[in-house]
């Protein structure tokens, strides 16, 4: 096995029956039974009323609670069910709608675990959403304030869906609970739609946890993680617990069943020879293959840490806290202490949480900011919210902008940031202001004079981040004489690169989005790795994730270190303070970059731009080693042949390979940059650079595409240290040569400190400067509307400045070649020529006709190839387009 689980099983025995339980015998054997109720609406096969029992429906009038008319109508459907023939319906009239079960119908076992489950469907619904309420109850059947809990309200769109609400645990009183099936409205109610419910169940829950330790669930090599499981059985019946081990791909990796009877159960899981990755622990709860629980708990293995110095150079890669951020000794400072970004964010003004500096508050943060910088990370304070320090003052507002306040200059406002920029401004450089809100450019203009002005007076070389549209509404935008504050432009990435960054985009913080926390672990990983490194080569300056931990999605949640806060960090670890330095040709469809550092390790970081693509890995790169987002890593040998791999679009890291025949190879180049599309001989120039210390020899020799003639065959030149020399040649190439990307590949045999052969692989493009070509094909008749066949189109578009004389042509196996004069096209004019093959759609699915145009007064010459797919579909028996002109 590749590596060791360790179990230890404990059993405790249960704790004598309490007089409560002595009371009422019976029901208390009903509520330590596994499932305490369960509705179906079958019975209204046999018993059919409006309303089954116990449900009543809440009405404003009967019940005295707000928002309930009785509008709409409840009844049970035998039209649509999860299960079973029947359901209950909900159908809307403009108004909520609420049905509930009565108290001493489902007794409780005090201090238990519950949960209430229910199937929902909605359709026809806009702004309306369907939820589950649980309440609890004590033996008078009063309700115990605070144990009311409410699921998200839902729109499903005529699928089924589960809601799913638990009570809280530590109630002494409890008895009883209830629930309620609700349709709750938007202040814009629907005036329509429908609501079913069904299968509703309640569960009786074990009490369980499953914790990591340490409590991050994040250790770095030789330090290994542990999982313990905890579980408290209280009611009749045996169930399985099931702890499983799942890597980043959802691949389980270990798994141990165990029966639990009633009482205290404990199972530990060290994880001895697990490598390096990020894995999901999972502790379920069966009851035969009924799932009745689930925890989640993330473990994360680093390798062991290479950072022994620290840097100031981008890019800067830093996360940020959660809004929840309270204790400054807390977990997310031991995920930081554990991770080490460069820099964390914290939320240290929250809307609703106290932000006055008294001494406890004081002496709590001074440590975390000292533990921080203790670890070589820069603290970056952010103002999201205005705390409830000045909330409780009344302080006159509209909202919770803070920059609006600063901006309006509330002197209790300006008080509190004194405070704070006077306490912390000498270790404290990095400030951010959030401003959710429309703040006028006025108000802008005056919050960051007042921000300026204390922060030259208390902050060492401040820097102020704010988002890029606040900093755009700026009634004025030369700040070289007026302020001293650095502006940081802030953006966000929520779905990812579009294109490349508009000029002046590269610049400044990019916050990325870390996605759906229940999204599939390797997809929204890749997703998180393809944004980051897309990023740095654009060259951003700081790289933020936002809190990747301790992730919640309904009823679901994730405790530790999840998938994308593990890969962001195996990715920061590697481009921290090291930016793109040159790309790196390795193959079509992808994208690969060396990266700076002299006294680094050299490194590529490559991934395919679009769905997949093939790096080709060239001899002279020796034997190389490849590390993926998740720290998995392969090696590839030297076999004196090239190396094909193929990669998608997670990036990869290549080490192992020398840097100076690296930048060799990366920093050939060819002028002009494209080829022009014309037959005859065509000039080239190709550039050569030697990274070296010392004088090489170069004997360059084309050696592809294989179509294409080189005079003459090779040449050779001498290229001082760091100098640069060009290589001319003259080539032609066959008439058939189609337009569009290719690669030239040339041998250069080096000759210097040792003699190598180095395979270089020069990017460029045949295209034409004067003309453009736009071909397409469909199925039609012929002119005389008699033959069924395909008609290709060809556009011809005059790019250049003179007017073109052009022939357009066509050419297809098993037919004659067709060629049609086009008459003088001027600059800026399209004109079409098309062609008909009757009988086409039985001869060329699945074949390429040969489209192009040609000059007729000189060389040029373009060639295309257009596919006909397989399946052609049905035909279309319409006209085909006539030719102009005709």
């Amino acid at each position: 096995m590749l590596y060791t689980l360790i179990f230890t099983i404990l059993t405790l025995s249960v704790a004598p029956v309490t007089a409560q339980e002595a009371v009422a015998p019976d029901r208390f054997l009903v509520a330590q039974q596994r499932k305490g109720a369960f509705f179906g609406f079958e019975e209204a096969a046999s018993f059919p009323t409006p309303l089954p029992s116990p449900f009543f429906r809440v009405l404003t009038s009967v019940t005295s609670r707000p928002g309930f008319p009785p509008f709409g109508s409840v009844s049970v459907d035998e039209s649509v069910a999860f299960s079973g023939d029947w359901s209950l319906a909900f159908e809307v009239d403009g108004a909520s709608i609420a049905v509930a079960v009565p108290t001493a119908r489902i007794p409780i076992y005090p201090q238990s675990e519950y949960e209430v489950r229910a199937r929902v469907r909605t359709a026809g619904l806009a702004r309306a959403g369907a939820s589950l309420v649980v309440r609890l109850h004590d033996l008078d059947g009063r309700e115990i304030p605070g144990t009311k809990r409410e699921s998200v309200p839902v729109r499903t769109n005529g699928e089924w869906t589960m809601l799913s609400v638990r009570p809280p645990t530590d109630i002494q009183s409890a008895a009883d609970l209830t629930f309620e099936l609700h349709l709750k409205q938007d202040e814009r109610p629907d005036l329509s739609g429908n609501v079913w419910f069904d299968e509703i169940e309640v569960w009786q829950l074990p009490r369980m946890s499953l914790t990591a330790r340490p409590i991050s669930g994040v250790t770095r090599l030789p330090e290994r993680p542990t999982l313990q499981a905890s579980l408290n059985d209280l009611a009749t019946g045996t169930l399985t617990a099931v702890l499983s081990v799942f890597d980043l791909d959802g691949a389980l990796r270990a798994e141990r069943r165990e029966p639990i009877s009633r009482g205290r159960t404990s199972l530990v899981l060290n994880f001895d020879d697990l490598p390096v990755g990020w894995y999901r622990g999972r502790l379920s709860l069966l009851d035969g293959e009924t799932l009745l629980a689930r925890e989640d708990q993330a473990i994360a293995i680093l390798p062991e840490s290479t950072r022994n110095t620290l840097t100031y150079e981008a890019p800067h890669f830093g996360v940020s806290f959660s809004d929840s951020f309270e204790d400054p000794a807390g977990t997310e400072l031991e995920f930081a202490s554990v991770l080490r970004p460069d820099y964390v964010s914290v939320p240290v003004w929250q809307s609703g949480r106290p932000a006055r500096l008294d001494s406890e508050r004081s002496r709590d943060m001074d440590t975390f900011v000292d533990a921080l910088h203790a670890s070589g990370i820069e603290p970056v304070f952010e103002l999201s919210g205005l705390p409830s320090d000045l909330t409780l003052q009344k302080v006159g507002r509209t909202n919770d902008d803070v920059l609006e306040m600063i901006g309006r200059g509330d002197p209790k406002v300006l008080d509190l940031l004194s405070n704070w920029m006077a306490q912390y401004g000498d270790e404290v450089s990095r400030w951010r202001v959030d401003s959710p809100g429309r703040v006028s450019a006025l108000q802008i203009d005056s919050a960051l004079g007042e921000i300026d002005r204390r922060t030259r007076t208390f902050v060492a070389a401040p820097i102020l981040e704010l988002d890029v549209d606040v900093l755009g509404s700026r009634s004025r935008s030369d700040d070289s004489d007026v302020f001293e504050t650095e502006f940081l432009p802030m953006r966000f990435l929520g779905d990812g690169f579009e294109g490349p960054l508009r000029t002046g985009e590269s610049s400044g913080l990019l916050v990325i989005d870390s996605g759906r926390a229940f999204q599939d672990d390797r997809m929204r990983a890749t997703r998180v790795a393809r944004d980051l490194v897309e990023a740095w080569a654009r060259g951003v300056d700081y790289l933020e994730l936002e809190s990747p931990w301790n992730q919640r999605s309904g009823a679901s949640s994730l405790k530790g270190l999840d998938a994308v806060g593990y890969v962001f960090h195996m990715i920061a670890s590697r481009l921290s303070a090291r930016g793109p330095e040159i790309p790196v040709p390795l193959g079509r469809g992808l994208n690969a970059f060396l990266l700076k550092g002299q006294s680094e390790e050299p490194m590529i970081v490559a991934w395919a731009t679009e769905g997949s693509a093939t790096m080709e890995l060239a001899p002279e790169f020796g034997s190389i080693r490849i590390t993926s987002i998740d720290g998995t890593t392969s090696s590839l040998f030297d076999d004196g042949s090239p190396r094909l791999i193929q990669l998608d679009d997670a990036p990869v890291f290549l080490t192992g390979f020398d840097r100076k025949i690296a930048r060799f190879r990366a920093e050939a180049s060819m002028t002009p940059e494209f080829i022009e599309a014309s037959t005859g001989v065509h000039e080239c120039t190709f550039s050569l650079h030697n990274p070296w210390a010392e004088a090489i020899e170069v004997r360059l020799r084309p050696v592809g595409p294989a179509s294409f003639r080189f005079q003459p065959m090779s040449r050779r030149v001498t290229i001082q240290p760091g100098a640069r020399e060009r290589v001319g040649f003259e080539f032609t190439f066959p008439r058939t040569q189609v337009d569009g990307a290719l690669d030239l590949r040339l041998s250069a045999e080096i000759i210097g400190a040792r003699e190598q052969t180095a395979q270089l692989l020069v990017p460029t493009s045949v295209q034409a400067s004067r003309m453009a070509l736009e071909s397409s094909w469909r199925l039609s008749r012929d002119a005389g509307g008699r033959d069924n066949g395909v008609l290709v189109s060809l556009s011809a578009y005059n790019s250049g400045t003179t007017p073109l004389l052009l022939e357009a042509f066509c050419s297809a196996v098993g037919f004659a070649p067709m060629r049609k004069a086009m008459p003088e096209i001027l600059p800026g004019e399209t004109t079409t020529r098309t062609f008909f093959y009757p009988g086409g759609q039985d001869i060329l699915p699945g074949r390429e006709i040969v489209v192009g145009l040609s000059e007729l007064e000189s060389d040029g010459y373009l060639v295309r190839r257009l596919a006909i797919t397989e399946d052609v579909g049905s035909l279309l028996v319409t006209e085909p387009i006539l030719d102009d002109m005709e």
